[in-house]
């Protein structure tokens, strides 16, 4: 069974061998903070086509728990579409259900160790939500807006209390880092139960 330390190593060694670093999204909070009996599979960013990305997986055993490992900087869009065809190709309709996660992995900046984030139970839609009613929006400057409306992350506790079912969006022009960043925030502040499972990237 892989251990949490065999991933540490392997993303040093996919550096090494690419003589450049892959740079994890960063967070101040751990979702996770381990996951045995697991696959990498490293999204990097592609040198000679800057608006696509090189999907490494060479190292995936079916039966496993999927580690996503993403270059923070890459186009939030690009890396969801990819994740939801690898979320797809691994749940899809089989004799034996694989009952394994898929997570992105982070760096937990505060606490100085490697993070993970679930989203086998997210679905990633790529429209416009039909109405903002319900609406929480991060447009392309990392900006907040709650039904159109300016919003700021530290007040959102508050404003969310009395809500269900709120829907999530995403300006299609975000890097991976401010996606994932707002995600953990709201695991942290125990927020994340009254989104709808559907992440809308539009």
């Amino acid at each position: 069974m892989k251990k949490l330390a065999l991933l540490v190593g392997s993303l040093v060694l996919l550096s090494s061998c690419n003589k450049n670093s892959m740079e994890l999204s960063r967070a101040s909070y751990t979702v996770i903070d381990n996951i045995e009996d697991h696959s990498p599979i490293y999204f990097e960013v592609n040198k000679e086509h800057s608006d696509s990305l090189i999907v490494n997986k060479n190292n995936v055993v079916s039966g496993t728990n999927f580690i996503l490992s993403v270059s923070r900087d890459l186009n939030l869009e690009t890396v969801l579409k990819e994740s939801q065809k690898i979320k797809e190709d691994k749940y899809k309709d089989k004799v034996h259900p694989d009952s394994k996660g898929i997570f992105f992995s982070y760096a937990d900046t505060l606490h100085k160790n490697l993070a993970f984030f679930p989203i086998k139970n997210i679905e990633f839609a790529f429209l416009r939500p039909q109405n903002i009613d319900n609406l929480l929006y991060m447009n392309a400057s990392k900006d907040l807006f709650f039904e159109t409306k300016p919003v700021e992350r530290e007040g959102l506790k508050e404003l969310l209390k009395q809500r269900a079912d709120v829907q999530l969006g995403f300006s299609k022009s975000l890097n991976f880092e401010s996606y994932l960043q707002l995600r953990v925030f709201l695991e942290e502040n125990d927020l994340d139960g009254k989104f709808e499972a559907v992440d809308m990237v539009y």
